[in-house]
C-alpha cells in the first residue's frame, strides 16, 4: 500500500508488559508495529458511565472521506466517548441513516 493512504507514524507509550501492549523489533525498541486498537472502561454497576475509544485511523476506509482520519487524534489523547446502550442513545447521535431493503425485482 502507498505510504499516500497511511495514516502515521503515530506516536505511542507503552510496551510488550503494559495494559497499552505494543509490539516492537529489538533493533528499534522505540518504534511500535502494531499497538492497541479498541479500548474500553465498562461500569458494570452503571453501564451507562461505560466508555470507549474507537480505532484509528477514522471511521472511513475511504481515503477523501472527511471520516478518514477524524479517530486518530482522540485515540492518541486517550479521549474516551460514552458506550451508548439504548436505541434512542443511538439514534441521537446520528448523523445518519443508511437503510437497507431487499431487492424486490426479477433476476
Amino acid at each position: 500500500m502507498a505510504r499516500w493512504f497511511q495514516v502515521g507514524p503515530l506516536p505511542a507509550s507503552g510496551g510488550s508488559f503494559t495494559v497499552n501492549a505494543g509490539w516492537w523489533t529489538p533493533g528499534r525498541p522505540f518504534a511500535f508495529w502494531i499497538g492497541p486498537m479498541y479500548r474500553q472502561i465498562v461500569d458494570l454497576a452503571d453501564l451507562g458511565r461505560s466508555r470507549w475509544t474507537p480505532p484509528p485511523p477514522g471511521q472511513q476506509e475511504q481515503r477523501f472521506s472527511a471520516h478518514y482520519a477524524d479517530l486518530a487524534e482522540p485515540w492518541l489523547a486517550g479521549r474516551y466517548r460514552p458506550m451508548r446502550w439504548t436505541r434512542a442513545e443511538v439514534e441521537g447521535e446520528a448523523e445518519s441513516t443508511l437503510t437497507l431493503a431487499p431487492w424486490a425485482g426479477t433476476p
